[in-house]
């Protein structure tokens, strides 16, 4: 049920908005959310990467939700676990309110909210407020807004979006938009707008737009069944493409987007950003997950075929891009994956249709300009470029050390560097080499005493490098012990449980002098009893879970 609120804004902003206003905010002090949004946002509506909302806690070495990341798991995951009598009670309340707003109304609703999360209760909420007779539209508007537009706190502004959700015929488009553009706020901007038709899927769409994380998810999976060739063709190109896992949109993406017909041009015909946004649906399609995979595509073989079309055509040309270089190899491994074959002939799978792009995969990968490609992205100033190069030598197994170590030799911090060297040790020399350039890190910097880091963030690059080079001396027993033991006393707590994990990994007579003691003095000095117990588990020699 929605409200539809025949007063005009005018006149609602006049006898209504102002008397919710006027009442005793109950909330924290500061900066109102929606302010403080608003005046963050970037021309086009969007935030600063990793903005935080200005309720959240100052760091405490606990693990945190990332931000719409609880919202996000619950309702794609968890399910909801909906409390009846807690969700009842906000809604006698928010009823009293629109009948006769009060201070002490308005507190006993805060103290409700305040009681957890509002997604755990939030679909016995709706159903009660809608069910309550003789509801005002106005009102519950004018609360809504309230709420969204004056309150501190996170869960006080989703009340607030709710209720505005609920009423039709007002102008709430940029509000919701300011709002939704935080992942955080956004799945309940988002259903507000799948609720209010008259706001249209433009809006929609302006948010899936604003948002990276999981506010992209929940806005890109309602646009899905538009029959609108803009979004349409946004969707194939960047709509999937979010920084959770792009798995969770592929497949609504490519159905909605209609990616099998879009792939229907001539080769030679098709513009590069849709080239590319094939190569990485494709891709995510194939590593599926979270969402239905390329085999759960009905017109998945059809686009792999297409896909396959245009790249030869771009390679004959003298075109390589790692993006088509990935999504080769990801086909290459779904086509020879022992999977029930017979149930997916219906899907365009047949066995000589595979067969076909097998020997095309095959054909493509084994050009040698791809290992030109790789080495070129591997020598990048960019980071993600890099990333993407060392993922695709993974993939064709590109043997790639003494770029790497060149590369660590003039920038030895550099955890996804040292991540792919580490992997690359097979000879000796390598060991030792690789084992000099670790003495180049900041370890004493590193080895400032045991605390409850998360070890998150910038400050953090130097940790991040033992994340990536500490395992791999489990199968080198000996080797390593300057890292090890700057892991040990390190103040992010999966360093020190890494260093712990080596060492346990090695017999006690590799074990290089001072090893023991400074297990004990880390016994000692450990914050955390949890790994306490496996330090004291590795001196006596018990293992380690």
């Amino acid at each position: 049920m929605r409200y539809v609120s025949p007063m005009g804004l005018f006149d609602s902003l006049l006898s209504r908005w102002r008397r919710f206003d006027d009442l005793e905010a109950p909330w924290r002090a500061g900066q109102a959310i929606h302010d403080a949004l608003r005046d963050a946002a970037a021309p086009d509506g969007s935030l600063p990467e990793g903005y935080e909302l200005p309720d959240t806690p100052e760091p405490d070495g606990e693990i945190r939700w990332a931000s719409g990341a609880l919202d996000g798991v619950m309702t794609h995951h968890a399910g909801l676990n909906d409390d009846a009598a807690r969700a009842a009670a906000m809604a006698h309340t928010v009823a009293a309110l629109t009948r006769a707003p009060s201070h002490d109304g308005l507190r006993a609703l805060h103290e409700q909210v305040a009681q957890g999360p509002l997604i755990e209760c939030v679909d016995d909420l709706v159903s009660a407020i809608t069910q309550t007779d003789a509801l005002d539209p106005d009102r519950l508007h004018a609360l809504g807004r309230s709420l969204a537009t004056r309150a501190t706190e996170r869960e006080m502004v989703k009340l607030g979006v709710l209720l505005v959700g609920l009423v039709e015929g007002t102008d709430d488009r940029e509000l919701l938009l300011t709002l939704g553009a935080h992942d955080e706020l956004a799945l309940f901007v988002v259903v507000a707008m799948a609720n209010r038709p008259d706001l249209g899927e433009q809006a929609l769409w302006e948010l899936a737009r604003r948002t990276r994380g999981w506010g992209r998810i929940q806005s890109v999976e309602r646009l899905a069944g538009t029959d609108d060739p803009a979004i349409k063709a946004w969707l194939l190109r960047e709509g999937f493409r979010n920084t959770v896992m792009d798995e969770y949109l592929a497949h609504v993406c490519a159905t909605t987007g209609g990616l099998a017909e879009a792939l229907a041009h001539a080769p030679g015909a098709l513009d590069d950003a849709l080239l590319d946004g094939a190569a990485d649906l494709l891709t995510a399609l194939v590593t599926g997950g979270p969402a239905p995979d390329l085999a759960e595509y009905d017109h998945g073989a059809l686009a792999s075929e297409r896909f396959l079309d245009h790249v030869e055509a771009r390679v004959a040309g003298g075109a390589f891009s790692l993006r088509w270089l990935v999504a080769l190899a990801q086909l290459r491994g779904f086509l020879v994956d022992d999977r029930p074959w017979d149930s997916l002939e219906a899907r365009g799978w047949t066995d000589q249709r595979r067969t076909r792009l097998a020997a095309v995969v095959e054909a493509l990968l084994a050009h040698p300009q791809w290992a030109a490609a790789v080495e070129g992205a591997l020598d990048s100033d960019d980071r993600a470029a890099r990333g993407q190069g060392g993922y695709a030598a993974r993939l064709l197994d590109i043997d790639t050390f003494e770029r790497l170590a060149a590369r660590l030799e003039r920038e030895p911090v550099d955890a996804s560097t040292w991540h792919d060297l580490m992997r690359q040790l097979s000879r000796p020399e390598r060991l030792e080499r690789a084992l000099a350039m670790v003495e180049r890190l900041p370890l004493d910097a590193i080895a400032t005493g045991p605390a409850d880091e998360l070890g998150l963030g910038p400050a953090f690059a130097a940790h991040a490098c033992l994340d990536a080079i500490v395992p791999d001396l489990a199968s080198h027993p000996g080797a390593g012990w300057p890292a090890i033991h700057a892991a040990l006393r390190s103040p992010v707590v999966r360093n020190r449980n890494m260093a712990l994990r080596t060492l346990a990994a090695w017999p006690r007579s590799a074990w290089p002098p001072g090893a023991a003691a400074a297990l004990e003095l880390a016994r000692d000095e450990e914050p955390a009893d949890d790994v306490r117990e496996r330090i004291a588990a590795t001196l006596t020699g018990q293992g380690l879970d």
